[in-house]
């Protein structure tokens, strides 16, 4: 991902699984000042939280899916490619405009 957007990184991940391990993973694809998107985030996960919410300005967010069936509907439809993800690159100097 750091490659694709220069070293900047995501604007936004989404987080789908629950071990402490994937924190790390999905805080190096964002840039500082981006979001993180954690379905089901429980209060075990938010130990490692707080210094990269600090340090990067990034902006955690809990999604609670209703139920298993939707969360398992979604993620058929991404293993259908039904989700298409849009990635746009821009020269440096259209920074202000892009924002």
């Amino acid at each position: 991902m750091k490659q694709l957007t220069n070293g900047y990184g995501a604007r936004s991940a989404i987080r789908l699984a629950s071990s402490k391990t994937d924190y790390p993973q999905s805080f190096s694809l964002l840039r500082n000042l981006s979001n993180l998107v954690c379905v089901r985030l429980s209060t075990d996960d938010l130990r490692m939280i707080p210094f990269m919410m600090i340090v990067c300005g990034i902006k955690v967010i809990d999604s609670l899916v209703g139920a298993s069936k939707a969360l398992a509907e979604l993620m058929d439809m991404a293993a259908r490619m039904e989700i298409k993800l849009i990635i746009k690159i821009y020269d440096l100097a259209r920074l202000d405009e892009v924002l």
